[in-house]
């Protein structure tokens, strides 16, 4: 087999919308070249595109032991971690994936809402800020972060956020005296 050519067959598959023969040509891919992030990477994101959580699990868990260590990896199987509601191991995944690649916004906000959640309130605002470091103008984040200033006592900090979103798109906002 060919790795190119299952790698067109899967681009064509998923520019179709034929999820099936693209998780197909994708998985013959990585059974063929072990080390071909590009695949893992796809394969993962379509099988999570597809609801199919388990096998995001699986297939990362699988890509590690192959040598494959890409922050995309650790973040997907941190999604499916979070998702399950095991948080010890959805924060070291997080963790794993942004010492791979500390620019990951998703890891950082997804960070932030875990240890926040778990009442780990300045390493949260760590994480928060960095991913309003970021996307200095995502709502999530922003949010985010000026919850937990307030959390936090800190109502300047979090009225320098909230006007930030209301400066962003203030018809979002009614503002009352």
């Amino acid at each position: 087999h060919n790795v190119e050519a299952l790698a067109m067959a899967a681009s064509v598959a998923m520019r179709r919308g034929d999820h099936p023969a693209a998780i197909r040509y994708l998985r013959q891919q990585t059974i063929f070249d072990p080390s071909n992030v590009h695949a893992w990477v796809n394969l993962i994101a379509l099988y999570e595109r597809v609801d199919r959580p388990e096998a995001v699990n699986v297939l990362v868990t699988e890509a590690i032991a192959q040598g494959v260590r890409d922050a995309r990896l650790y973040l997907a199987r941190g999604r499916y971690y979070l998702a399950q509601r095991d948080l010890e191991k959805a924060i070291e995944d997080f963790k794993r994936a942004l010492e791979r690649n500390s620019r990951l916004f998703e890891a950082h906000l997804l960070l932030a809402q875990t240890l926040g959640g778990m009442g780990q309130l300045r390493p949260a605002l760590q994480h928060a800020t960095l991913a309003v470091h970021l996307r200095s103008n995502d709502r999530a984040a922003l949010l985010l972060k000026a919850e937990l200033h307030r959390l936090l006592g800190e109502s300047e900090a979090e009225i320098q956020c909230l006007t930030v979103l209301i400066a962003n798109s203030p018809r979002d906002f009614d503002l009352v005296q």
